[in-house]
């Protein structure tokens, strides 16, 4: 039980990364072709109720990076 339980987190905290990382190259490949403002909070509707730069799609990787980082911490 103890080393499925230890796989499946190998196996989450995989995913997770793979998803960042993803993330981050999609993000790094269309950067320039993105306007310089965009929504960066949406309502319950789909409807963008914040405007920002698009440099903020940058700080989300480093967030969820320390999420991640964090949770697997206080997991153990």
């Amino acid at each position: 039980m103890k080393n499925t339980t230890k796989i499946i987190r190998i196996i989450f905290l995989s995913l997770s990364c793979l998803t960042l990382l993803t993330l981050l190259v999609v993000i790094l490949y269309n950067f320039k072709s993105l306007p310089q403002e965009i929504g960066i909070h949406f309502n319950g509707h789909g409807q963008y109720d914040l405007m920002g730069p698009k440099s903020n799609l940058l700080s989300y990787c480093p967030i969820d990076i320390i999420t991640i980082i964090v949770f697997e911490i206080f997991q153990q």
